[in-house]
């Protein structure tokens, strides 16, 4: 049986220590003394509630042996011990609590990789409670390295270099990425000492978590290993393995002995011997076009065309099948090159080519005699050669071919002098003795041939004058000497009259008037004619010359256009008008307008009038149209000003237009509306065909008038638009404001209005008839709306619409596509 003391005896039951903890646990914990109950024994006790929480504890890495596992009890049982449990199991005995605090040294390289649960038990001590902590979270940050794999191709070993292709994470079941319960980053290292030192190889990084990452090593030249390091990061704590390592073997090449000759040049068709130290190697040419070697390495000069320069190799391969080339560049020379006459006439001098650097020798002098600088002196009939060799290392030696010495041909001019006109042909004529085929050729390069003895003739077309004669005779049997070249025909060449010049005139009376300028002879138009001017009625090219000394001049040209009156202005016409009312400016439909005041007289003015209502009566006003500088007949407006028109509805005081954003806005302003009913806004691109009513404005019937104001969209862009008012009275009377015209702005090919909507969204365009499709997005790209074919409408129902940006995509039948941005809101 416990009973509820007095408050003045629990006191006494407590030393002063005890007294003192007892009011601090009252004044923390709201301690209520009315519900402590204690034994009837003097020697009952009050028990101090205690909490035990587990310090912070750190992320460790799974290789780690040692963690401190700490935890405090409050207040401080001055005493006792905890008991530290992981995932619910004891760890090691119980630790004594001092100053409130209890900690040990915990061996966690057995925990495994995650989150642990740290408890710390309170076992009480004295006066206080046992209390065990909250759950406290250990957290062991583990990584497996994984695996790593040669790449397919390259994988060593090589021979000098090796790129070993890519080193894949994963490649198929050979190779398996890191893991870990942290973020898992790589990088790559290698060792060129057999795995002593590591270093991470050049241009790579640290690579992101993902296994479908490549790694390209570079290319290797020595024996090369590699690792991946793993690391998993976890609350800051960086965690590495090292994953298997793969060895790249790469062989040095052998060490070849250089390539030697007496020299690395070769003639065209000659030979040269090569030589190599070291034994067992294979020679081979790269180029066999320009020179061949065999297998004990003599080389032949094949062509020098072939190529600018040649290498020869010797390659030696070891026991590891790792070769080495050693090249030397073989510079083949070709033939010098000559030249001859392969026909030449006995007794004649002629040059071979080239004439210097080098020797000269014919393998027949009695035939022909040649110097050193190629003079060549035929002595005898015959054939002969001359070889010749350059003065160049290896000195290339080259024959001509086989030269025929024969008798001289002769030649001979036999046509008269001629006089003729500028661009005109003439034919000279000759005689040829000779044997063979034989070519003829004149001093402007024309020439003729024939066979044998016979004669010629050569058409020239001299654009001055001159004098011809033959220049060369070749034939089967050799070429003609200077001596046996005769003749001379002389060709005067009259000069060419200057073209005419021809001034057009094209009149207004459907004619033109063409005369001819810059000429002293005797001219001839296209048509026949031969005066200074003519007349023509055709629109058209017309052409005139000038004979001057029998010959004609090339001919002058312009083209005729004769003009037309235009018709007359498309005037309205009568015009009416109430005594006293401001009348509008008078307008017409044509070409540069001028207005008169009579029928035929007078010069125009430029202005259009404004008719004067102040007399009663009726007077003519007259306007022109000029088309191409012609001007026409005069329209005639009439305007009659009457007397009887009764009174106004409506004092206009203002009318105005003025273009905005894909559109035109009119306002007007009125200072009195006495039974005024209405204002019906008309709209025409030619007042003189007429006006359309495009919407009725509703009157406010003030009598102190209002102002008014209306958008007009439906307007194409770069257009001259008229507007007027009707002003219609209750009894249906109206009258009709001033005209006011505007040409509108730079419209874009479809426009959105509203903007921002809210139940329609109105959609203008002027191809209307080509839509195809309209498709409404959101910003997340989605399709909200769509209509096509028969289905499309002018005025979209948008209210279903969130408040949001939107895009409309119009799509026409060619195939292309606009987009428009607009806002929704509600």
């Amino acid at each position: 049986m416990r009973h509820i003391l007095p408050t003045n005896h629990f006191i006494f039951q407590f030393s002063k220590s005890n007294f003192c903890k007892f009011l601090l646990i009252v004044l923390c914990l709201s301690f209520q003394v009315s519900h402590l109950a204690f034994g009837i024994s003097n020697k009952s006790k009050i028990f101090i509630p205690t909490t035990t929480t587990v310090n912070p504890l750190p992320t460790i890495c799974s290789s780690e042996t040692a963690v401190i596992l700490s935890a405090t009890v409050s207040p401080d049982p001055e005493g006792g011990s905890i008991q530290f449990q992981i995932d619910g199991a004891n760890v090691g005995t119980a630790v004594s609590v001092l100053s409130g605090v209890a900690s040990m040294n915990y061996d966690g390289s057995a925990l495994t990789h995650g989150n642990h649960v740290v408890k710390a038990i309170f076992n009480g001590n004295g006066s206080f409670t046992t209390s065990t902590s909250p759950d406290a979270i250990l957290s062991v940050n583990g990584v497996n390295p994984g695996l790593i794999a040669k790449g397919a191709s390259a994988p060593g070993p090589a021979c000098s270099s090796l790129n070993p292709n890519v080193t894949l994470v994963p490649n198929g079941t050979t190779s398996i990425a890191a893991t870990g319960n942290g973020t898992i980053t790589y990088i790559w290292q290698q060792s060129i000492d057999g795995g002593l030192t590591w270093t991470e190889p050049e241009g790579t990084a640290t690579l992101p978590s993902n296994t479908s990452v490549q790694f390209n090593p570079k290319s290797m030249t020595t024996t090369t290993k590699l690792r991946r390091v793993a690391t998993s990061t976890l609350n800051s704590i960086a965690c590495m393995a090292y994953s298997n390592e793969l060895e790249y073997i790469v062989y040095q090449a052998p060490i070849v002995a250089s390539i030697i000759a007496s020299t690395y040049n070769v003639c065209e068709g000659s030979t040269l011997q090569l030589t190599n130290a070291t034994p067992g190697g294979v020679w081979s040419s790269n180029n066999f076009e320009s020179v061949t070697i065999d297998a004990s390495g003599l080389v032949k000069g094949i062509s020098a065309s072939a190529s600018s320069s040649s290498n020869v190799s010797y390659k030696v391969t070891d026991g590891n099948g790792c070769s080495k080339n050693v090249n030397r560049t073989i510079a083949v020379r070709a033939l010098p090159e000559v030249t001859s006459r392969i026909l030449v006439c006995n007794g004649e001098v002629f040059n071979l080519s080239p004439g210097s650097a080098g020797t000269w020798i014919s393998n027949n002098t009695a035939v022909a005699t040649v110097t050193n600088a190629g003079l060549v002196t035929a002595v005898a009939t015959g054939t002969v050669s001359f070889t010749y060799t350059n003065n160049t290392a290896p000195r290339c030696a080259n024959t001509t071919p086989l030269t025929t010495v024969n008798t001289s041909p002769l030649a001979l001019i036999d046509s008269e002098n001629f006089e003729i006109c500028a661009g005109q042909p003439v034919t000279i004529k000759g005689n040829v003795t000779a044997i063979g085929n034989w070519t003829v050729t004149l001093n402007n390069g024309s020439t003729a041939t024939g066979t044998d003895n016979g004669s010629f003739e050569i058409v020239v077309n001299p654009v001055s004058s001159q004098n011809y004669k033959i220049t060369s005779l070749s034939s089967a049997s050799c070429n003609a000497k200077s001596a046996d070249l005769t003749g001379t025909t002389s060709v005067i060449v009259k000069s060419t009259p200057a073209t005419p010049i021809i001034n057009v005139v094209d009149n207004c009376n459907e004619t033109s008037t063409l005369t001819a300028s810059n000429y002293t002879g005797s001219l001839l138009w296209s048509t026949n004619e031969i005066t200074e001017s003519v007349t023509v009625s055709m629109t058209g090219n017309y052409q005139v010359s000038q004979t001057i000394n029998n010959c004609m001049s090339n001919s002058g040209s312009a083209t005729a256009n004769p003009k037309t009156t235009p018709a007359i202005p498309t005037v309205i016409s009568p015009i009416t008008y109430c005594k006293n009312v401001t009348a509008t400016q008078l307008i017409a439909v044509g070409t540069d307008l001028l207005w008169h005041e009579t029928q035929t007289a007078g010069i125009g003015d430029n202005a259009a009038p404004i008719p004067q209502t102040a007399i009663l009566g009726t007077i003519n006003y007259y306007v022109s149209q000029t088309v191409n500088g012609c001007e026409s007949e005069r329209a005639i407006i009439t305007v009659n000003v009457n007397d009887d028109c009764g009174s106004m509805p409506v004092t206009l005081v203002e009318f105005s237009v003025r273009n905005s954003e894909n559109a035109v806005l009119l306002a007007w302003k009125t200072t009195s509306e006495i039974n005024s009913s209405r204002f019906e806004i008309e709209r025409s691109s030619n007042p003189v065909k007429g006006f359309t009513k495009i919407i009725s404005v509703s009157s406010k019937n003030n009598e102190l008038g209002g102002n008014y104001n209306y958008t007009d969209f439906d307007i194409s862009p770069d257009n001259m638009i008229y507007y007027r008012l009707k002003m219609v009275d209750w009894d249906e009377t109206f009258a009709y404001s001033k005209i006011q015209q505007i040409k509108s702005g730079n419209i874009p090919a479809t426009v959105l209005y509203p903007n921002p909507a809210s139940q329609y969204l109105n959609i203008k365009t002027y191809d209307w008839k080509d839509v195809t499709e309209i498709k409404i997005y959101n910003m997340n790209g989605s399709s909200v709306y769509e209509l096509s074919g028969d289905q499309l409408i002018h005025k979209l129902e948008i209210n279903k619409l969130l408040s949001n940006s939107y895009i409309i995509e119009i799509t026409r039948k060619n195939g292309k596509k606009e987009l428009s941005r607009f806002m929704v809101t509600h």
